[in-house]
């Protein structure tokens, strides 16, 4: 048994590098994505329906529009969608072009795009953009079912959900009452919506080429995943939320079947081979994507689900492996425990559940492993349920995919290995030795240093200074206006403010997280990770524990830049701006960007100021939160006054940072 000690509450940091698994990324993002907010908000506006342009709706309809293209400028730039998987992104847009109705032909702002994002779903927005997450590619049967998808979220679209829901709420729709905190008449206005989805996506769907089994395909799936929901809750129901449940769609689908004619239509249409590579590729980032996003049991789940139909594949075994590993770091019970089946109840149909005793290997469980019946003669490793099970704790399921990898050369298991070894460090260190002998591995640096002992050594005592979010907001009557501005590094008015920061502290190297994220695409994915790191609920603000031991690449970015701490800054600033309440004026707020507002010294200005931080020391890893409260701005030199309190608030931070080490 692995002697895992845990020796403190830290969830781990997941920068994987980029080359360990999955696609390689693109440097840089394209100026197509970089969206212009003031255009899409007119676009949004003059797309909404006339009757929501009337009297008080006006002003409802304008506030949905900005918000709308603010959030879809952001998300278009978060480095969050694949910018450079063109094959596959043409391949879903001929599918989309293909279900779209007649009067959407000439509609070229619906386009589909590729989320970056291990979890199933798919969204439209308010402009006609549609995300697929990779996640949701990877479950999908044909292209019929991604047709299927694509309808659904396009009857979005061409229903306007999106200003019909913001309207409804904003004229209180939703509302039950001061006391009563009850979601449920959003929750009904939600399913009415998604109800007209599903229907307008089944005539669709039977008026194109496609065949009407992949709408079938695609619910049943849904079904299969939220019978395993249920079977992982202790509650007995699931309950109704924005979405109908998924059997009762399935009725209604059915009832659409016996009452009209079937199109006769196909599965596929553009390329089946096709299909299949990019769904194998899309399985491969979608439990990379689950890893780097800290959702440990779904890798686990899906990285062994997508292993019985493809078992040679080392990306599967890796993830396996790490995903265990890293989860067991911060909760070493979990070693013994069943592997998978801790995780679930043993019905989903009795009034009184009783979590599982049983191993995974006792009958194979489509609630637990929701793989459609019909795909059960592709699986290739049948022999888990056959005879004496392989393995039945996450400790024995570490050890037998360990073995297995070593089979199928997979070199960087053999480091996963190497770090489940937190307590024995002659043993650790003996696979690291096994592991530096190869020529071919990710983490050579690292493996070296930790060997030698010199993992902190190696580090300066001194700090990166991550500038990251700056967002303002324009107070206007009793609601606030997003503004959204992307920049480049030579017209970015917030630039100086950075600079005057940086120029108070010399043993800090500033770095600007967006014109990393626009040039040097595989260095931002990394820190913005180290980022999610610091703000996890679950980690202790003390010196609790060597994060390094759960992801090597934490280290190798302190390395790079030869620091020891980084500190990333979020600043959130509020003007305040008395002027009469009309369409023009807030048309004209809107339209404001960082440089106007920085000018305007009429205004009063707010700004929050959160400083985060993560250190690595001999005696284990700091992590810091800090945050002021709103902090009023003077109006004279507001880039300055801003500077200085930023700059304050920094200090303030050491100052909780020697708290910590005094103690």
């Amino acid at each position: 048994m692995k002697k895992i000690v845990l020796v403190f509450l830290i969830y781990p940091l997941l920068g994987i590098s980029q080359n360990v698994i999955g696609r390689k990324y693109g440097d840089t993002i394209p100026l197509e994505y970089i969206l212009d907010v003031n255009k899409l908000r007119h676009a949004i506006y003059d797309d909404t329906p006339a009757y929501y342009k009337r009297g008080v709706d006006q002003e409802i309809s304008i506030r949905h529009a900005q918000e709308n293209a603010v959030q879809i400028a952001a998300l278009m730039h978060s480095g969050r969608i694949y910018n450079d998987w063109q094959d596959l992104e043409t391949y879903l847009n001929t599918i989309l072009r293909k279900i779209l109705p007649h009067e959407l032909n000439d509609d070229t702002s619906i386009y589909v795009y590729i989320y970056r994002e291990g979890m199933d779903n798919a969204f439209s927005t308010a402009s006609g953009k549609i995300l697929m997450n990779v996640g949701m590619l990877a479950e999908l049967d044909n292209e019929a079912s991604i047709a299927a998808v694509f309808a659904h979220e396009v009857a979005h679209y061409y229903c306007k959900h999106s200003i019909s829901i913001y309207a409804e709420d904003a004229h209180g729709g939703f509302d039950v009452g001061w006391f009563d905190k009850t979601t449920r008449p959003f929750y009904k206005y939600s399913i009415k919506c998604e109800t007209q989805a599903d229907s307008l996506a089944a005539v669709w769907l039977n008026n194109s080429e496609y065949s009407l089994d992949g709408m079938k395909s695609s619910l049943e799936y849904s079904h299969r995943i939220q019978l395993n929901e249920i079977k992982s809750s202790s509650a007995t129901k699931m309950a109704r939320t924005t979405h109908p449940l998924t059997k009762e769609r399935i009725l209604k689908f059915n009832k659409y079947l016996n009452t009209n004619k079937h199109n006769g239509g196909k599965l596929f249409l553009i390329n089946e081979k096709n299909f299949f590579r990019f769904r194998h590729d899309a399985r491969v980032e979608t439990v990379k994507n689950l890893l780097l996003n800290y959702e440990y049991q779904k890798c686990i789940e899906k990285a062994f689900r997508f292993h019985l139909f493809d078992p040679n594949n080392t990306s599967y075994i890796y993830c396996l492996m790490e995903a265990i590993r890293r989860q067991s770091y911060f909760n070493n019970d979990l070693w013994s425990k069943l592997f998978i089946t801790n995780n679930y109840y043993d019905s989903i149909d009795v009034d009184r559940k009783k979590p599982m005793s049983d191993h995974l290997f006792k009958k194979f469980d489509f609630d637990i492993l929701p793989i459609n019946p019909n795909e059960g003669y592709l699986l290739k490793a049948k022999h888990y349920w056959k005879g004496e099970p392989k393995f039945t704790t996450y400790e024995s399921a570490f050890n037998y995919f360990y073995n297995l990898s070593q089979q199928l050369k997979g070199n960087e298991c053999i480091l996963s290995n190497a770090l489940s070894f937190t307590q024995d460090t002659s043993l650790r260190n003996k696979f690291l030795r096994h592991y530096l002998s190869f020529d071919s591995i990710i983490h050579r640096e690292y493996a070296t240093c930790l060997l030698k002992g010199t993992i902190t050594k190696t580090l300066a005592n001194r700090k990166l200074l991550v500038f990251d979010k700056y967002k303002i907001s324009v107070r206007y009557k009793n609601s606030f206006i997003p503004i959204y501005q992307p920049f480049d590094d030579a017209t970015n008015p917030i630039i100086p403010i950075y600079k005057s920061v940086s120029s108070e502290f010399k043993n800090r190297i500033p770095v600007n997280l967006d014109s990393l994220k626009r040039n040097h695409f595989a260095e931002y994915q990394c820190l913005y990770y180290m980022k999610l790191f610091t703000q996890l609920d679950l980690i202790d603000d003390k010196k609790n524990g060597k994060a390094h031991l759960i992801d090597p690449s934490f280290w190798e970015t302190l390395h790079k830049y030869n620091v020891n701490e980084i500190e990333f800054v979020d600043c959130y600033q509020n003007c305040f701006y008395d002027v009469k309440k009309s369409m023009e004026n807030y048309i004209a707020i809107a339209s404001l960007n960082y440089d106007a507002l920085f000018k305007k010294h009429t205004y009063g200005h707010t700004l929050e100021t959160y400083v985060y931080s993560v250190r690595e020391m001999d005696k284990g890893t700091a992590k810091i939160l800090y945050y002021s409260t709103e902090r009023s701005l003077s109006n004279y030199e507001l880039t300055k006054g801003i500077a200085i309190q930023i700059k304050s608030e920094i200090k303030n931070k050491d100052k909780s940072s020697a708290t910590i080490d005094a103690e």
